[in-house]
């Protein structure tokens, strides 16, 4: 197959300002954890109205981190969908919990709210990833978690 055949999901836009970004980085000689990535957390924090921030080199160990921030681990379920990528399942694995799997809407293709309360009776966790970000899905959800949280 081809690259013309594909279809692609999105396109990176890199322009001039995004590729002196990265040679201003590769020329610092800081390749991680150097003055952007600090100027980055603090900037992110800034925004979220939080104290810290902090980031890390991929979706699998944001994942990871959020789910120790939040206490997880062994003994404990945390809900996610088997249509998604590997992060998502791995992360759970890592912090020693164990993953329920919920099914997905056929129209939407994202985890299905309908059925995430039956299986949650024992969850202390939810970990999804909306593949189109249905509003309507993304709103039961949280209505749900502060239902939970309330």
């Amino acid at each position: 197959m081809s690259g013309q055949d594909m279809i692609p999901i999105s396109r990176p836009y890199i322009g001039d300002a995004e590729k002196q970004a990265v040679l201003q980085v590769l020329e610092s000689g800081m390749l991680v954890q150097g003055p952007r990535v600090a100027a980055f957390e603090e900037a992110f924090a800034a925004v979220c109205g939080v104290r810290y921030a902090i980031a890390v080199s991929s979706g699998t160990a944001a994942l990871h981190v959020a789910l120790m921030a939040h206490g997880i681990g062994p003994g404990d379920e945390v809900i996610t969908t088997p249509f998604t990528f590997i992060a998502s399942v791995n992360s759970i694995l890592y912090v020693g919990a164990r993953p329920v799997f919920v099914d997905i809407e056929e129209d939407t293709f994202d985890i299905d709210p309908a059925l995430i309360e039956e299986a949650s009776r024992l969850a202390r966790g939810l970990s999804f990833l909306f593949i189109f970000m249905v509003t309507l899905v993304i709103w039961t959800l949280f209505s749900m978690l502060l239902g939970a949280i309330i």
